[in-house]
């Protein structure tokens, strides 16, 4: 597994799976120890400690999937360390067909709906079996894990890839003028293609 990776994995010290523990609530890694997770905060952190750029709080699995601005898509052949993978349930339609539904807070209210279910982050291929290594934030395991993609959408509700999405640091750069993630180790990934 990637040295980045192991920041976010402890088996016996947390960070605990919790579904209340959205980025809002989780502003660093120590609160994440402290308090769980859940993949949307997960993601949120290790954004940030790769590139220096922390997402708004409220940009949570649904807002990042479709944000032209921060995100590009990428295929799944492509992906490099820090890429975004949303995973979704057969029984739903696909994102295009999608249509949320937002309350007065901004939060939507047809979750149920949504054809994702699911995000993690890409660190690296499987050793043995060169399989994509997706950290996520686990209810069944109840902590962070990283395991092969193709073990991880043996789950029903996480078996079809609804797409693979890149902090786009050039982009952001432009846009932001954020010359702090010119040192960024994304950065320096993104930046050979």
């Amino acid at each position: 597994m990637n040295r980045q990776a192991n920041l976010y994995v402890d088996p016996y010290m947390g960070p605990e799976y919790n579904s209340s523990q959205v980025p809002a609530q989780v502003p660093d890694l120590e609160a994440a120890f402290k308090y769980g997770n859940d993949c949307q905060a997960l993601i949120h952190l290790w954004l940030e400690n790769l590139t220096g750029f922390r997402l708004p709080s409220n940009m949570l699995c649904y807002e990042m999937f479709n944000d032209p601005i921060f995100f590009r898509t990428v295929q799944e052949e492509d992906m490099i360390l820090g890429d975004v993978v949303w995973l979704g349930s057969p029984d739903k339609s696909s994102m295009a067909e999608y249509t949320p539904v937002f309350d007065a807070n901004g939060q939507i209210t047809n979750w149920d709906e949504c054809p994702i279910n699911h995000m993690g982050i890409y660190t690296g291929k499987d050793a043995w079996h060169k399989d994509p290594k997706i950290l996520h934030a686990s209810a069944a395991e109840g902590n962070n894990v990283a395991e092969p993609l193709s073990r991880l959408m043996r789950y029903r509700n996480y078996s079809v890839l609804q797409g693979v999405r890149r902090l786009d640091t050039q982009r952001l750069i432009k846009r932001l003028g954020l010359q702090a993630m010119l040192e960024s180790p994304l950065f320096k990934l993104t930046d050979m293609y």
